[in-house]
């Protein structure tokens, strides 16, 4: 069935976070690196299969002394050249807390959700995410990597609105699309399924994500 879903990127992260509709597309456990090179590598792939948003996480340490280069990311490919490359986590170390032991494996988690651009540019078609890891140069550096998992919402046939506003004649609804965002006018007492079998007439695809007051 069809539902609304308004608010910001930031409330539609929260609510990609507590779907129930996520999948497992990636998992990685018990890896290391100690080589110290100074470039991206892979740790393995998995196929844009339609998903709309992606749930990133990792437990994760560097060598726990010297200069911070660690690094975890996600590299978009289509037909062999890459698309866009994403920094998850930012540099292993540099955002460290109060009270954190740089020794000490660190639980970061990232959201992506179809407005960010990387999501944008893989939702235009076929494309391979690779996941990948940077050690970086230099004598003694290292990643270690006790879990990594990416899960993935699909897309369905519905509809996020950003946001809804009076007009002479109804509402005008700013619509995320499975790879666009349009603006429709529609009548005040549309029905959300009503809004839905009008976007698919007109040949668009639609991504849902629950309504988050349920």
């Amino acid at each position: 069935g069809a539902t609304w879903v308004m608010g910001s990127p930031e409330a539609q992260r929260d609510e990609v976070l507590r779907s129930s509709d996520l999948v497992r597309a990636f998992r990685r456990v018990e890896f290391q690196d100690s080589q110290g090179q100074d470039k991206w590598l892979s740790l393995g792939s998995f196929e844009q299969d339609g998903y709309v948003a992606l749930v990133v996480t990792a437990r994760w340490k560097d060598q726990g002394w010297g200069n911070c280069k660690g690094n975890l990311g996600l590299r978009l490919v289509r037909d062999g050249a890459t698309v866009k490359h994403y920094n998850l986590f930012g540099t292993f170390g540099q955002n460290i807390f109060d009270g954190f032991q740089r020794t000490e494996y660190q639980d970061s988690t990232a959201v992506l959700i179809s407005e960010d651009e990387i999501m944008k540019l893989a939702l235009e078609g076929d494309a391979t995410w690779q996941v990948e890891y940077h050690v970086g140069g230099g004598g003694g550096h290292a990643l270690y990597i006790e879990e990594l998992v990416v899960r993935a919402l699909p897309g369905w046939n519905d509809v996020i609105v950003h946001y809804a506003g009076p007009v002479a004649n109804g509402i005008r609804l700013k619509l995320q699309l499975l790879s666009k965002t349009v603006e429709e006018e529609v009548p005040a007492e549309t029905t959300p399924q009503q809004l839905v079998q009008s976007l698919q007439a007109q040949g668009h695809q639609c991504v849902r994500l629950r309504d988050p007051s349920r």
